[in-house]
């Protein structure tokens, strides 16, 4: 019991500091962009870079963490995010930035991805419970670190920030050395897959290529797209919410600046985010545990009241009260639908056997939706010179990943009901 406390704690530490450093970049859009003389498009998509990019790795570092010690996995995590920000305190231009964020955000892959599968595996009975409270900590991070950082960039300027953040990104690798893993379900992962790498029973080259390359996508996880076509529906869901997630995160803060709200306000509206991403976060864990609501009908409803908002975004104009009212609607449904996709693929495909593989590809998938999301949002205002057209285009993508997600629930009963 007190191992199982001391985990969902670290797991909470761990993506309190990730995830807020990452939100506060909101805060240095500006100063940054103003820096490294680089535009929109260019800044949103590399800053984007870092949270996907920690996803897109998911089929690797999440299968790493299944044959590995979890705990080494966060702490090289820890201990790479740490050079990453350092390093991006002395870049010069877009490029050198791009080099050390996706140094970062390999580091974020090492220490976030084994966490979602460590629970996954401790929890698989209480998973939405546990995987909830745990996620407490990133929306926690979202409201405190902005401000701290906003006040750290006007003190030391935007490079002297990082440094302080470089240093406050290495107590990851301190808390992952505190973790403890329960073994029986990692040892059995791991002979299977020495058994399925080491298989020597073809003989001819062609052969044992073939065998080594069907390994290897069985070992990233790929395997589930081939031998299981029904998901790719549900895993074009996945996508959709990085690009959503990754556009909001990022010009939250830029689009009030440019509605003329001073910049100290816009910073605020961060804050009001994150709090609504920890109410939202703190109150669904035990909606889903006391199963008063499904996480499919959950996920359903607030990704139309997501919808609502960002539609409305632009009636808000330069309002900052209204602003900070969608600001707060947004991040508690965005702190909760990106929070329970893997609770959703559960209760779709838990049948199948799958569910972890489809977590890992479906992270990969919203990576890569991160970047797409920044870039699109970046070039919109680019364009148009207004982020009202970026939100809009947020509020068109949350109605079409309500609408897949119905035809995936629809489309995996007739499956059913056909076998």
């Amino acid at each position: 019991m007190e191992g199982s406390r001391l985990l969902v704690l670290t797991a909470f530490a761990i993506f309190f500091v990730q995830f807020g450093i990452l939100k506060s970049f909101g805060v240095l859009f500006n100063p940054m962009q103003d820096s490294l003389q680089c535009s929109t498009a260019q800044l949103g998509t590399v800053v984007g870079m870092t949270h996907s990019l920690g996803l897109v790795l998911a089929p690797l570092t999440g299968n790493i963490a299944r044959t590995i010690d979890n705990r080494l996995c966060v702490m090289v995590g820890g201990g790479l995010l740490f050079v990453g920000f350092l390093a991006t305190a002395f870049v010069n231009n877009i490029y050198q930035l791009a080099i050390t964020l996706s140094l970062t955000g390999f580091g974020l892959s090492l220490a976030y991805i084994p966490q979602l599968v460590l629970l996954l595996v401790a929890f698989p009975e209480r998973f939405s419970l546990i995987f909830g409270l745990a996620g407490m900590g990133s929306s926690l991070g979202m409201v405190v670190c902005p401000p701290i950082v906003d006040l750290l960039m006007m003190t030391y300027g935007w490079r002297g920030a990082m440094l302080i953040m470089a240093a406050a990104s290495f107590n990851v690798t301190a808390f992952g050395a505190m973790q403890r893993l329960p073994s029986s379900g990692y040892e059995k992962l791991k002979k299977e897959d020495i058994e399925s790498l080491s298989d020597d029973r073809p003989r001819d080259i062609r052969s044992k290529l073939s065998a080594f390359a069907s390994a290897v996508v069985q070992w990233l996880s790929m395997h589930l797209c081939i031998e299981h076509p029904k998901v790719l529906l549900h895993l074009t869901v996945w996508p959709l919410l990085g690009a959503i997630f990754a556009a909001w995160m990022v010009f939250l803060v830029p689009h009030a600046i440019a509605r003329g709200i001073p910049s100290f306000e816009a910073a605020f509206l961060s804050t009001v985010g994150g709090i609504g991403h920890l109410l939202g976060r703190a109150i669904h864990p035990f909606i889903l545990d006391r199963k008063l609501m499904s996480a499919f009908w959950m996920f359903v409803i607030l990704n139309l009241v997501n919808t609502v908002s960002f539609f409305l975004d632009y009636a808000a104009a330069d309002n900052c009260l209204a602003l900070m009212l969608l600001a707060s609607v947004n991040g508690a449904a965005e702190g909760i639908v990106n929070w329970i996709i893997p609770s959703v693929s559960k209760e779709l495909y838990e049948e199948s056997g799958y569910v972890m593989d489809i977590c890992i590809i479906g992270h990969c998938l919203f990576g890569a939706g991160e970047i797409l999301g920044g870039f699109l949002a970046g070039a919109l205002y680019d364009m148009t010179q207004s982020y009202s057209a970026s939100f809009f285009s947020l509020g068109f993508m949350a109605a079409v990943t309500t609408t897949m997600c119905l035809i995936d629930r629809l489309a995996s009963k007739c499956f059913n009901e056909t076998n």
